[in-house]
This record gives structure tokens, C-alpha cells and sequence, in this order.
């Protein structure tokens, strides 16, 4: 499967800027997976697990707030807390 580009970012800064298989987020109305060649975009991100596939790991972070985007295959994630759980 063909990775997409992702980044994430909080007030703090960037917190991951890489490629990514699938990323699932948990929305305002309910959880969102993203693949490769997701269509265009735009969801307001509600308070919830991450969960965050790349090279063959998977890695999970608290996540609330926010928004994220699909646009021409590159994918961002604005949230106002993003801590990864390890």
C-alpha cells in the first residue's frame, strides 16, 4: 500500500511530519480513517484516541481538538493537545 504525507501540529509546534499508511482520528461526529488517495477533506476533531500507521508500527496519542484536513493527498492534523501515548 502507497503511503501519504501527514503532519501534525499543535500550539507547541510539529509534532510529526512524515509519511504515514492510515491515520484514525476521532471527529466531532464520530472516527475517521484516512488511507492512501482519500478524497478532499475537512473534519473538526472532537477528544479521542490517535492512532497513527507507519512503518509497519502502529503508535497511539491522546488527541482533542482541532481540525483535519485532506487536501491533494496531504493530510493535517491542527489539534489543540496531541501526546503521544509510549
Amino acid at each position: 500500500m502507497k503511503d501519504f504525507d501527514l503532519q501534525i501540529v499543535t500550539p507547541n509546534g510539529l509534532i510529526y511530519d512524515g509519511k504515514a499508511a492510515k491515520i484514525i482520528l476521532r471527529t466531532t461526529v464520530g472516527d475517521v480513517g484516512i488511507l492512501p488517495r482519500h478524497e478532499d477533506y475537512v473534519a473538526a476533531l472532537g477528544k479521542g484516541i490517535a492512532r497513527l500507521f507507519a512503518d509497519g508500527q502502529e503508535r497511539r496519542a491522546n488527541c482533542e481538538g482541532g481540525m483535519v484536513s485532506v487536501t491533494g493527498g496531504v493530510v493535517r492534523v491542527v489539534a489543540s493537545v496531541f501526546s503521544w501515548i509510549d
